[in-house]
C-alpha cells in the first residue's frame, strides 16, 4: 500500500521530493538497490543540495560495490 500511494504522490507532484525519498527507501529496504538508486538519483535533480538524497545514494553505491564484489 505504501508503494501504491508514494507512486501516486510521485505521479500526481513530480516534483515533491519527500515522495521519491521515502519511495527509495522502501525500495531500498526490500534488496531493489538499482530502483532506490533511481528515485534519489532523480530527487536529486530536483533539489541538488539535499545533504539526506547524497547520502543515500553514496550508501547505496557502496552497498552496490560491496554486493558485486562478494
Amino acid at each position: 500500500k505504501a508503494f501504491e500511494e508514494l507512486r501516486r504522490l510521485k505521479t500526481e507532484y513530480p516534483a515533491y521530493v519527500p515522495a521519491r525519498v521515502a519511495l527509495g527507501l522502501l525500495h531500498y529496504g526490500s534488496g531493489n538497490i538499482l530502483e532506490a538508486q533511481t528515485e534519489w538519483q532523480n530527487a536529486l535533480s530536483k533539489d541538488p543540495t539535499n545533504d539526506e538524497l547524497q547520502m543515500y545514494l553514496s550508501l547505496s553505491h557502496s552497498a552496490t560495490e560491496t554486493n558485486l564484489m562478494v
